[in-house]
């Protein structure tokens, strides 16, 4: 863009920083409702990024890392080619009661772009869609897994995108989902509309863990270097896959789970996942590996019914897992 960065009715000069609240909804008492939006104007020309978290009210680490985003641009709005859109607290109203969903109790990320006519959640994400996102050229959307589970900071696109395979790679994960997104996700709908966007997966909810909000800040950093906006490199994983495929292991008994694995591991054929005991302590059930893989998400409550989620584990070809082995001990001896 020739000039600088006109939002609101506001043109914001080049070089510059400034934080709206913008007006989503109403409260049973008329009052509004407001989301906070910080944008940062680089001294150079360049494309739009939006930084959204907290889609879901109570997935916090991402939060974090677009606070800490904002703190970084505003330090380096010489170097800044384009604009920083940050949306921290989409959710508001779900972060007020440490809730994934909206007061209709509505998934705001199934709603995207919107209905100006339609119930709460709808309207919500029409005014964050037609307000602001919109006017983006990217995005960049970070979540952490839902209440009960952890993920894994893993990455999640639509790689037939050349931009967002840059922007995967470059945010230093070693999981990169090939995937679209469901319909009414934010990123999907970006995507859909010519803006390419990219979601981050760390973490849990409720929780606000150093390491994910840091991971989640320096890939951030990685992805707005592949766009050329920062002068910053690719973030470089110990080892990096593409995803088609994962299978969540399911729970055959009720019962407690003894889990044998976390986020992050490396699993061999064979080994050992899980043990269900009943309430006197008995073994019910156990389950061993079906294949070689990286363990990307476990729950974190232990009760299971039948078809419980327990782990959600991505199959490695045996070249990859040996790379995967290999590449770690070099990074971590």
């Amino acid at each position: 863009m020739a000039g600088g960065f006109r939002i609101f009715g506001r043109e914001l000069a080049r070089g510059r920083a400034a934080s709206f609240l913008v007006q989503v909804s109403e409260s049973y008492s008329a009052h509004p409702v407001r989301i906070p939006v910080t944008v940062v104007t680089g001294v150079r020309p360049g494309p739009v990024c939006f930084v959204t978290a907290a889609v879901h009210g109570d997935e916090l680490n991402g939060v974090g890392a677009v606070r800490r985003l904002i703190a970084e641009a505003k330090t380096r709005r010489k170097e800044l080619k384009g604009t920083l859109v940050c949306l921290p607290l989409v959710n508001v109203l779900g972060f007020h009661v440490h809730s994934r969903y909206l007061p209709d109790r509505r998934d705001l990320n199934r709603e995207f772009p919107g209905n100006p006519e339609g119930p709460m959640s709808a309207r919500v994400a029409h005014a964050v869609w037609s307000k602001i996102l919109r006017h983006c050229d990217f995005g960049l959307d970070l979540h952490t897994a839902a209440q009960g589970q952890c993920n894994l900071p893993h990455v999640r696109a639509d790689l037939r995108v050349p931009v967002l395979r840059r922007m995967a790679a470059a945010f230093g994960c070693e999981m990169i989902y090939d995937d679209p997104g469901r319909r009414g996700s934010l990123r999907r709908c970006a995507t859909e509309h010519g803006i390419p966007a990219m979601l981050l997966e760390a973490g849990g909810a409720l929780e606000y863990r150093e390491a994910m909000i840091e991971h989640g800040f320096r890939g951030c950093l990685g992805a707005l270097g592949a766009l050329g906006m920062l002068d910053e490199p690719a973030r470089h994983a110990d080892f990096q896959v593409v995803v088609r495929k994962a299978d969540w292991v399911r729970a055959s008994r009720g019962g407690m789970v003894e889990l044998k694995v976390a986020p992050g591991d490396l699993i061999r054929r064979g080994e050992l996942l899980y043990v269900t005991t009943n309430p006197f302590g008995r073994e019910v059930a156990r389950l061993k590996a079906p294949y070689d893989g990286l363990v990307v998400s476990t729950f974190t409550v232990p009760m299971v019914r039948p078809g419980s989620a327990i782990c959600h584990v991505v199959p490695l070809t045996k070249v990859q897992f040996e790379r995967a082995v290999r590449r770690r001990k070099q990074v971590h001896p």
